[in-house]
């Protein structure tokens, strides 16, 4: 080899693994990574900012074969959550997607919102499955079926019950998709996996009275703004049925999308330290280097140690 491509030091993967970790997960800064190591080696390993950029580049590139297979872990999952959040790049919004499942985390960057960027992944029009969201219609036609978050819904009861006092129905509504849950728990303690004909029947009944009522209640509510709110919530509520009570059908299905506000929230803490991304590249690579990291903390794995068979070449989570 020329003498013109020697380096002067060559980093372990031990070292590459930790300016990963700081970089990524940790959301430490090119300088704050210098930093750290200089003070954990005594001025031993001083990297430059180049050098960090290059070890996020290679890491990346041996990423393609675990994303792979996180990929088709989720499209081989029962249920897949899904949820977007905002960022930006160079002071312009922008998005990331995240899917999962109990052991499988991906995120997706995109410049736009809308239907386009999710066929652009490739993922949900390839899935058969139950798709769990915060209520996005346009999801929709994607999956075998959907569930919405009824704590999502819950927000909305909430919001009605702080605000209308001539109505009941919010209220009674969201108990009665909490009790659901609570009856989930109980029966799946004594083996039970679904509800029986009756009691889906018995359910289904109780949820239509419950809105009945409410078409009854909304007409005494005094504010036209509210009015036409709450009326809005209550049609959303009857056409969107069968994605709202889907999980009394199949216990094993969540009945909250949660998950994927939990998997998004990094996203804010990044936007939040570095203002948000430089480049395009540069987005999508965190958002492939933390799905690895999100993946690994799911299945209780050295996250340090998945890190280090990435950039070995290894593909995990197959």
């Amino acid at each position: 080899m020329p003498k013109k491509y020697y380096s002067d030091v060559i980093y372990d993967d031990s070292i590459k693994t930790l300016v990963v970790m700081l970089g990524n997960y940790y959301c430490l800064s090119y300088i704050k990574i210098q930093e750290f190591l200089r003070d954990l080696t005594k001025d031993i390993v001083n990297l430059s900012q180049g050098t960090i950029d290059n070890i996020y580049k290679d890491f990346s590139s041996k990423t393609e074969g675990t994303l792979n297979n996180i990929t088709t872990n989720i499209l081989n999952g029962k249920y897949t959550h899904t949820d977007e959040t905002v960022t930006s790049e160079n002071g312009t919004e922008s998005y990331y997607r995240g899917y999962g499942n109990k052991y499988n985390v991906l995120y997706k960057y995109h410049h736009k919102k809308g239907d386009e960027p999710i066929r652009e992944d490739n993922i949900l029009n390839k899935y058969y499955g139950t798709i769990i969201s915060d209520h996005e219609p346009g999801i929709f036609k994607y999956g075998t079926s959907n569930q919405d978050c009824i704590i999502h819904i819950g927000r909305y009861c909430n919001e009605q019950i702080q605000n209308v006092y001539e109505i009941k129905w919010p209220e009674k509504i969201f108990q009665l998709l909490l009790r659901i849950e609570r009856n989930r728990k109980i029966l799946t303690k004594f083996g039970r996996d679904k509800f029986t004909e009756e009691e889906i029947k018995s359910i289904e009944q109780e949820y239509d009275d419950i809105l009945n009522q409410g078409v009854i209640e909304n007409k005494d509510i005094s504010s036209t703004y509210w009015k036409e709110k709450s009326n809005t919530f209550l049609k959303r509520l009857k056409k969107y049925k069968s994605s709202i009570l889907f999980y009394i059908h199949d216990f094993a299905i969540p009945y909250e999308n949660n998950f994927m506000e939990r998997a998004l929230r990094m996203i804010k803490g990044k936007t939040k330290v570095s203002g948000g991304f430089r480049s395009t590249e540069g987005a999508i690579r965190f958002g492939n280097t933390m799905s690895i990291i999100k993946t690994a903390r799911l299945r209780k794995m050295n996250v340090f140690n998945c890190i280090k068979s990435v950039l070995k070449g290894e593909a995990l989570f197959a």
